[in-house]
């Protein structure tokens, strides 16, 4: 993650649909909106393959 993990856990409790900041990363201070969370899954096999094998 390039902000940092510390900037990505902080989004996960921030309301949605309003700018809120700052929010510091590695990078300086954010102003962020979240319009929607998407809850990550898991990838099929055959898009990640060549990943694997590299």
């Amino acid at each position: 993650m390039q902000l940092g993990s510390d900037f990505a856990a902080s989004l996960e409790e921030l309301p949605l649909n309003q700018w809120i900041g700052p929010v510091a990363s590695g990078f300086g201070a954010h102003l962020v909106y979240i319009t929607e969370r998407i809850e990550p899954g898991k990838l099929p096999f055959e898009r990640v393959k060549s990943d694997l094998f590299r």
